[in-house]
């Protein structure tokens, strides 16, 4: 292998990946995105469903509007996840 395309393979590594091993590292990144958006959305549902409970506890109408709302929010926010996840696995396939 000549110098310059030594030095074309580094700095393209793409190029001399294979397509089975580009999937796979497709598929694992595509994953790790999934899942950190996952938490993320957990994370929210369940800080939205607190606020709603905490602010039902002390009978507070005037913030509980706000906690309903993110609720709400909150709960398409995991029904859009869903629908993205399986969107991406048919993609996958």
């Amino acid at each position: 292998m000549s110098g310059d395309a030594r030095v074309r393979e580094i700095a393209n590594p793409d190029r001399s990946a294979s397509p089975a091993r580009r999937q796979v590292l497709e598929r694992t990144l595509g994953r790790i995105v999934l899942a950190l958006t996952f938490l993320i959305v957990v994370g929210a549902v369940a800080i939205s469903s607190g606020l709603v409970v905490y602010t039902a506890w002390v009978h507070d109408l005037r913030e509980g509007f706000f906690a309903l709302v993110f609720a709400v929010m909150s709960g398409k926010i995991a029904l859009h996840w869903f629908l993205w996840k399986e969107e991406a696995d048919q993609l996958s396939e």
